[in-house]
């Protein structure tokens, strides 16, 4: 997740969260679980740096789920199955980003799971790959220490390493908003805009690959983040 400026450059810290941290909700052919940050009436025990939040649904086939409407930024990226936004089909493995000041709400086509996601921009910033940092040099810093493994794995998750994704040359995107959500592992380094009128503001298409765990981790290293744009 990107951080507010005084705070990229924040020591590194891994910290692991039972699903006791994480409350749950249900309400009519939807059960979820707030990840980070607060939604829903409810507040993730996970530490965040600015207003954000970070849901995972379950709906079932014709169940209606509405987005916080108290963030400037909110997005949700179908991980299965597809739901009907404001007269378009979403299908897995896509992202939709909603207009500011507008509902936000989405009816589920199929059984399908859902994460929700927002905040409050943080200014401007550059990502590439899995860092995000309002200086490139800081990234390309970051990319170095990536590769000669400078940067500490956390303790129960280090027997994997990702190198750096071909080619090494920067390929910068920039993220005018300056809000980052969580998690692709392996994103794609270019994702497809195309702008949409009314309530759905922007439609991305994201071929990242889900990684299931049994419980949720939450990792911060500055400044390096795994992240969405938009």
């Amino acid at each position: 997740m990107a951080l507010p400026t005084e705070f990229e450059e924040t020591a590194p810290a891994f910290f692991h969260h039972g699903l006791d941290d994480l409350p749950t909700f249900e309400f009519k052919g939807v059960s979820g679980r707030v990840i980070a940050g607060e939604a829903f009436g409810l507040k993730a025990n996970v530490k965040t740096h600015s207003p954000s939040f970070y849901a995972h649904i379950s709906m079932q086939p014709g169940a209606v789920s509405e987005l916080p409407a108290d963030y400037s930024e909110r997005a949700t990226y179908v991980a299965t199955g597809s739901v009907e936004i404001a007269g378009q089909t979403i299908s897995g493995g896509k992202m939709a980003v909603f207009a500011p000041g507008k509902p936000a709400s989405l009816r589920a086509e199929t059984a399908s799971i859902v994460m929700l996601l927002g905040g409050e921009p943080v200014g401007p910033r550059f990502i590439d790959w899995n860092f995000v940092s309002w200086s490139k040099d800081r990234i390309e810093q970051a990319k170095a220490d990536w590769e000669a493994q400078r940067m500490k794995l956390p303790d129960l998750d280090n027997k994997e390493f990702t190198p750096l994704p071909e080619p090494k040359a920067p390929s910068y995107s920039a993220l005018a908003g300056g809000y980052a959500g969580q998690d692709h592992r392996h994103a794609p380094q270019t994702q497809t805009r195309a702008q949409r009128p009314g309530r759905l503001q922007t439609l991305q298409t994201m071929e990242g690959q889900w990684r299931r765990r049994p419980q949720y981790d939450r990792r911060s290293a500055a400044p390096a983040r795994r992240s969405i744009q938009h």
